[in-house]
């Protein structure tokens, strides 16, 4: 009996490990991220394209890659806060200094700022918002899809 009873324990031991390795959360690094929890994804270079507002947002697929309109900008984000963009149609620059604050990104140039609510990101692919203030609320002038280089 003591022999079954350790026998039982040992396969109990070892189906209980592989369950645990099977549970990994780890293999999906596509996971979507919101708000601040971009800080760290978003640097790096970037393409873009950008998307009229008559589309809904959710649609917006964090998986697909593919840049399917114009090329719009490429954007890159640096660690210490800087930045620059390259307007693909121009191939003038523009640097700015950037931050994310509650599910927004600013990007601060000499003359003006401009402000993105942040709707879906993974670490390849992020979609934006460029929003204006108007005097009755926030209003979605253009949607990006930024797709990382």
């Amino acid at each position: 009996m003591k022999i079954f009873k350790l026998l039982g324990m040992a396969i109990l031991a070892i189906v209980m490990s592989v369950g645990f390795i099977a549970c990994s959360s780890d293999d999906d690094n596509n996971q979507e991220e919101t708000g601040n929890n971009i800080s760290k994804t978003i640097i790096g270079q970037w393409k873009s394209e950008r998307i009229e507002t008559s589309v809904d947002e959710t649609t917006f697929d964090t998986s697909d890659k593919t840049l399917n309109g114009e090329l719009f900008m490429y954007f890159t984000f640096n660690n210490d806060g800087t930045g620059h963009e390259i307007r693909a149609d121009t191939n003038s620059k523009s640097d700015y200094t950037f931050e994310i604050i509650d599910g927004y990104l600013y990007t601060h140039y000499t003359a003006t700022s401009w402000k993105y609510k942040i709707i879906k990101s993974s670490k390849d692919v992020i979609f934006l918002a460029r929003v204006r203030q108007e005097w009755y609320g926030e209003t979605t002038w253009y949607y990006c899809k930024l797709v990382r280089i």
